[in-house]
């Protein structure tokens, strides 16, 4: 087996078409956090920074195995097979604003006008503002908040400011009086001039003299001159007031740009100065642009240029929506019942107690007392009839119990099942049979209505089996049990009434991942390939169809590794912080979707997907059990684009790489956090 999956690996990169058409799926590989920013995995090449990643494919078989549905929309990827992935790229804000008070005086206020409809937090205090001779309403501004272009946000004390506007308001009405007054005495004395002309060329005898007439033409000139005067006094009043009302203005505090409130440096009451950007009163940052950042191998330098098309891959975090505490040792074993519309989730742990929890309530609706600390547990699936729960104890003991009852006892106890702790239990589909596995390297199938012992594997004729612990049990449609165990194998059994026959053994390299998973259609299987990489295989066959390469997390793999019931995900575990990642299994390339955050940091020690596969449940050692939704099909199949800004032809450091920069549209839905690390994955042209 070690020989034909050596070369298996060696085959990968040059295969026909018609492997392709078979079915088979490449291999997606991403870079280990070491060799950042990214690697090459080629045929029998060695690892180099920022990989072309090509498909490894299984020489194709005359009736090639199909998954779980999985994603087949193409997107930008089309028919694409190499990338050149470059992880590890920073998202920073292309826009941020330190917002100044254009004068010196104290802070009036600083907050956000109320929406029309919208009140205030019991205990907020609520300011009244004049704008534009139009008294608003505004809440105390807080970090955090959105606010808009243009938008008011806090104010200067103003009173001497208005004050002086006001006077200049008065100017400018006093001055709009004289001119008044000098348009009439002006259209007065040009009457005036004009009958002064009338009289003198009538040569009426002592009526006026030529003197007479040019003093009123001079009077009327005089008035003239005043009024146009008078005109531009106005002009400077105006000027005068526009320049009053410009400071009033100043005294208000607005951002030139939309964005987040980031940081706020002055409050109510405090004193600020015209200092610009030094002396700022809030900052604000733009989050709606983000610009990806970083280190590529200089050999790709002609591959990937400015204003080509990338792909972002983010690893959103995920806070746990639901806590359960109650348990007050380690959380051995989680598991979810088979009815979607009122899931129950049931934990066991080393406290001796299983736990029924109603995700409407925050306190266990029933408490199982085992007696012996419980180390697995499983419930019936969806196409089973009862509603039951398998527990396997330190002492060997399982039991089984009845979900839809408000019975404290099991209905069924299998005493004795195992010489030593049973560190594994499953249900078959129908939930007709289930399987015990121990310490003691053996696996027992029960008949799950009677409780009656069928047989166990190996059988008593001494044939081959485990030869130490049995870790992971799944049932198959196919009538097959598949066992995991801590001897470094993994086994593929043919059930039958009377006995089981092993069919395949996979060797494995670690047993850091003891809780294996098998696809709900069981046509694949999961195998960790040491502390970095997973691997997806096909089942019949054993063929490598993906790879999974740990780049978010120090450490490698461990605990458990999980198809969601679709196929579309795995859950994976690493690390001590209790993190499970989610990723997205493509057949073209699949990457790191979800990072499922506990409230308390602690090594995970178990999960489990939900029937319908809606959420994950989680158990880790600080005793708490955790449920975290899982992504929508949009999300999972959503595509994030950037435009490449910026390729530099210059190398930094002694690594021969150049600088990348590609912007992209912040996602609404679900934005993308300033700080963050995304994956830079471009697809060369052929």
């Amino acid at each position: 087996m070690r020989a034909s999956l050596l070369s298996f690996g060696i085959l990968a990169g040059g295969v026909a078409f018609a492997a392709w058409a078979g079915g088979l799926y490449p291999v997606t590989a991403q870079v280990p956090m070491p060799r950042a920013p990214g690697f090459v995995r080629d045929a029998g090449g060695a690892d180099r920074s920022v990989t072309v990643l090509r498909p490894i494919l299984a020489q194709a078989s005359s009736a090639p195995q199909q998954s779980a549905p999985r994603s087949q929309g193409e997107g930008l990827w089309g028919a694409a097979t190499n990338f050149i992935v470059i992880p590890n790229c920073r998202l920073t804000t292309t826009t941020k604003e330190d917002v100044p008070s254009q004068r010196d005086g104290v802070l009036d206020f600083i907050g956000v006008e109320l929406k029309e409809g919208e009140q205030p937090r019991p205990g907020e205090e609520v300011y009244e503002v004049k704008v534009d001779n139009t008294t608003k309403h505004y809440r105390l501004l807080k970090e955090g908040d959105r606010v808009e272009a243009g938008q008011l946000l806090a104010q200067v004390d103003d009173t001497l400011a208005r004050a002086d506007a006001a006077i200049k308001q008065a100017k400018l009405e006093a001055a709009r009086a004289d001119k008044d007054a000098s348009d009439k005495t002006r259209d007065e004395a040009e009457q005036r001039y004009y009958t002064q002309q009338k009289l003198y060329n009538n040569n009426v005898r002592g009526s006026t003299s030529l003197e007479d007439l040019r003093g009123a033409k001079l009077t009327w000139d005089k008035y003239k001159s005043e009024a146009i005067s008078k005109q531009e006094a106005i002009k400077v009043s105006q000027q005068e007031l526009h320049q009053a009302l410009k400071i009033v203005e100043m005294h208000q505090i607005k951002s030139k740009i939309s964005g987040i409130v980031k940081i706020i440096y002055k409050h109510c009451g405090e004193a600020v100065r015209n200092a610009g950007p030094q002396d700022p009163v809030l900052q604000i940052q733009n989050f709606d642009v983000l610009h990806a950042e970083g280190m590529m191998d200089v050999q790709y330098l002609s591959a990937v240029k400015k204003g080509d098309t990338v792909i972002v891959e983010p690893t959103v975090r995920e806070g746990a929506r639901q806590t359960f505490s109650g348990h007050r040792l380690e959380i051995t074993g989680v598991a979810v019942s088979k009815d979607p519309r009122k899931p129950l989730i049931v934990s066991s742990s080393d406290d001796g107690t299983i736990m029924v929890w109603q995700r409407s309530s925050g306190l266990p609706i029933r408490v199982l007392n085992n007696r012996s600390p419980v180390k697995a547990v499983a419930c019936t699936p969806p196409g089973s009839d009862a509603n039951l729960c398998l527990s396997g104890d330190l002492d060997g003991n399982a039991r089984i119990w009845d979900l839809d009852s408000s019975e404290e006892k099991p209905i069924r106890e299998l005493k004795d099942a195992h010489k030593g702790p049973i560190r594994c239990v499953a249900f078959s589909l129908d939930g007709k049979l289930c399987a015990t596995g121990g310490e003691d390297s053996y696996i027992k199938l029960w008949d799950t209505a009677t409780g009656s012992l069928l047989y166990r594997i190996p059988g008593e004729s001494g044939a081959p089996g485990h030869r130490s612990s049995v870790t992971s049990l799944h049932f198959t449609p196919q009538g097959e049990l598949i066992s995991a165990s801590t001897d470094k194998t993994v086994r593929f059994w043919k059930l039958s009434s009377v006995n089981a026959e092993e069919i395949e053994t996979l060797q494995r390299r670690s047993i850091d991942v003891p809780q294996l998973g098998v696809s709900l259609d069981g046509k694949h299987v999961i195998d960790e390939q040491g502390a970095k990489e997973m691997r997806v295989l096909s089942w019949p066959g054993l063929r490598t169809e993906e790879i999974l390469e740990n780049t978010s997390q120090s450490s490698g793999f461990k605990t458990v590794a999980l198809f969601s019931p679709d196929g579309r995900l795995l859950l994976t575990s690493s690390g001590t912080d209790g993190v499970l990642q989610l990723w997205r299994l493509d057949k073209r390339r699949s990457n790191e979707l979800r990072l499922l955050v506990p409230g308390m940091r602690s090594e995970a020690t178990c999960a489990a997907f939900s029937p319908d596969g809606s959420f994950v449940v989680g158990g880790i050692k600080d005793r708490k059990v955790y449920v975290w939704p899982t992504p929508t099909k949009e999300e999972i199949d959503r595509q994030i684009l950037a435009k490449v800004i910026n390729v530099e032809p210059l190398l930094e450091g002694v690594d021969n790489k150049v600088r990348i920069v590609a912007e992209l549209a912040n996602p609404a839905d679900r934005p993308l956090v300033s700080g963050d690390l995304v994956t830079l994955v471009a697809i060369p042209e052929r």
